[in-house]
């Protein structure tokens, strides 16, 4: 699945962290725009946490500037490779523009994904019948191979379903349900977000239902 946002658990100290891994959330989503904190945390899996047998670890480890841009930095590796994935990530829509791989085993750049977007209007605020498109442009060069960077252009339209209830090994959660069409208007995927666990999916589904990534905790400043 193409927009999936994912990162590496970097240790921060416990004094700044407030963890909450489970709990009943039942106060209905602001659909505010989350305010990311370095130190910030999730832990997903894919799939059930009691079917799944790796971990994937996202934590907010820095904030910079990027193509003009005013980003968090967040880093991923998941728990049975030696990748680890860091994204720039736009502050204003939670969406990464770019992504480098790296292999932890000699720290080489593996491959860089930079993407740039085109909305007829901006995610947040989120609400319930809120629908938009966007463009996304893609470059990715790789570093292992020989070949030459690869682009692509793609298009996908956005509509926010409705409020619903979800429980997954994190706790319960009212969200969004934000579905994600693509331009022949056919569903490729779904995502349940909540500014509870501060816009990172509580639950992600493409349209096979093959890929699944549960939210199983989350440690979030205050």
């Amino acid at each position: 699945m193409k927009k999936a946002i994912l990162s590496l658990a970097i240790l921060v100290s416990l004094s700044l962290v407030f963890p909450v891994s489970c709990g009943n959330n039942a106060q209905p989503p602001s659909g505010e725009l989350p305010n990311w904190k370095v130190g910030d945390t999730w832990t997903t899996t894919p799939g059930p946490a009691n079917e799944s047998t790796f971990t994937y670890v996202t934590t907010v480890t820095d904030e910079q500037v990027y193509s003009g841009i005013n980003c968090y930095v967040t880093t991923t590796q998941s728990s049975n490779d030696n990748m680890i994935q860091t994204s720039a990530v736009d502050k204003t829509t939670l969406e990464p523009i770019s992504i480098r791989y790296t292999l932890s085993t000699n720290e080489s750049i593996y491959m860089i994904r930079n993407m740039s977007y085109n909305y007829s209007v901006k995610p947040y605020p989120l609400s319930v019948g809120k629908t938009w498109t966007v463009t996304v442009n893609r470059t990715m060069t790789s570093y292992h191979t020989d070949s030459p960077p690869y682009r692509d252009t793609y298009s996908y339209i956005y509509k926010v379903e409705k409020i619903e209830s979800i429980t997954v090994s994190a706790g319960t959660f009212q969200c969004f349900k934000i579905v994600q069409y693509d331009e022949e208007n056919s569903i490729i995927a779904s995502e349940w977000i909540t500014d509870v666990t501060k816009g990172n999916p509580v639950e992600m589904i493409n349209e096979d239902n093959i890929e699944i990534l549960e939210l199983f905790s989350y440690s979030l400043s205050k």
